[in-house]
């Protein structure tokens, strides 16, 4: 049996691009045209694309399949039955333009082609039979076959509608439209959950425009990976509210509060909301000749953390102990480098944003 398919046409596909047909370079590729499953190298070559050629605006190719390779021989099968009909190109693009509003791949060197189970381009699909013979031959001569009725017409996008959302083939047009709908909504759902990690600091712009344009071949992995992501980020604030707790910042019946202010606003805002709370009074600084006995020797911490009123109403008290506060980073600085700290106390680079940055200054001048 023959297995032709259309593997890129110049139709829009999912990423919002053209591939134009004819700057497909498929010279390199007929040495060695091979086939693989999804786009997965690790899983081996499951076969071959002979009689690779160019009609009009599509690429063409005939699928030969590794039958001695136990995937090759299941996605022939696979292939042949019906419930794999789709492929993608693999392909490096050398030159992009803007055509009638779209981008375009205008030239590109094609690497591999392979069997997928959702294209990005919903026309790279296996040819039925009656279309492989692009002509038929009739009293010797060359004809073309007969336009389609609409209800030809209506019967092909159907079954392609069905295809795409792996529906059984006795589907109920009501059936579809749910399926359709619930897919939208499905979409809509997972964008706003990209959204949301993007605002609460769990992905950066880049890793939102990659799984925005993923979560239409693959919902499920991206709410996965949004799941890790969002684990890892519940651990870091678990570490950052148990010291919090143990400096004395927080007490035990906050945590779930400050849990909350991690997991919905993110692991970013929590540290600097923490960053700002006073550590606990320990007893030893109340006995005679203890630090806070000795408000000469205060600081502006030290005012933070014993008498925040007074630090608030006296400014003149407030810029002078900010500028020997900034007086006494800037002679840090002049005496140990970021390596230093880096090494010996890390944590003052952690606690002190404004002696990292003079430190990291200082650093690249």
């Amino acid at each position: 049996m023959q297995n032709t398919f259309v593997l890129s046409d110049e139709a829009v596909n999912s990423y919002g691009f053209v591939v134009l047909t004819k700057g497909i370079d498929v010279e390199r590729f007929k040495k060695n045209p091979i086939m693989l499953y999804n786009h997965n190298r690790d899983a081996g070559i499951i076969g071959r694309w002979d009689n690779i050629r160019i009609d009009k605006n599509k690429l063409l190719a005939d699928a030969v399949f590794d039958e001695k390779n136990a995937t090759g021989s299941e996605v022939k099968r696979k292939v042949e039955e019906g419930f794999l009909r789709a492929v993608s190109i693999g392909a490096t693009p050398i030159e992009k333009n803007v055509i009638n509003g779209i981008e375009t791949i205008v030239k590109s060197i094609l690497t591999e082609v392979s069997i997928v189970d959702i294209p990005s381009n919903q026309n790279a699909v296996k040819l039925s039979k009656n279309r492989q013979n692009l002509h038929f031959i009739k009293l010797g001569k060359s004809v073309t076959p007969k336009s389609k009725s609409n209800n030809d017409l209506k019967n092909e996008l159907k079954t392609k509608i069905i295809d795409l959302l792996k529906l059984k083939t006795d589907v109920t047009d009501e059936e579809i439209l749910e399926s359709i709908t619930l897919l939208i909504e499905n979409s809509q759902n997972i964008e706003n959950e990209i959204n949301n990690a993007t605002e609460t600091g769990l992905i950066n712009i880049s890793e939102k425009d990659i799984l925005l344009k993923y979560s239409r071949l693959d919902s499920k992995y991206c709410l996965s990976f949004l799941q890790q992501k969002r684990n890892e980020q519940n651990d870091k604030n678990e570490e950052l509210i148990e010291k919090a707790l143990f400096k004395g910042k927080l007490i035990a019946s906050e945590k779930d509060i400050f849990l909350n202010i991690g997991n919905n606003m993110g692991h970013t805002v929590l540290k600097q909301v923490l960053s700002v709370l006073p550590e606990a009074v320990k007893p030893n600084d109340f006995i005679a000749g203890g630090k806070a006995f000795k408000k000469e020797t205060w600081g502006i911490k030290e005012y933070r953390k014993y008498a925040p009123a007074e630090l608030s109403k006296n400014k003149k008290l407030y810029e002078n102990l900010l500028n020997k506060e900034r007086k006494e980073k800037e002679e840090k600085t002049e005496v140990y480098d970021l390596n230093w700290y880096r090494k010996n106390n890390p944590e003052a680079l952690q606690n002190d944003p404004e002696l990292y940055k003079n430190l990291l200054n200082k650093s690249n001048k």
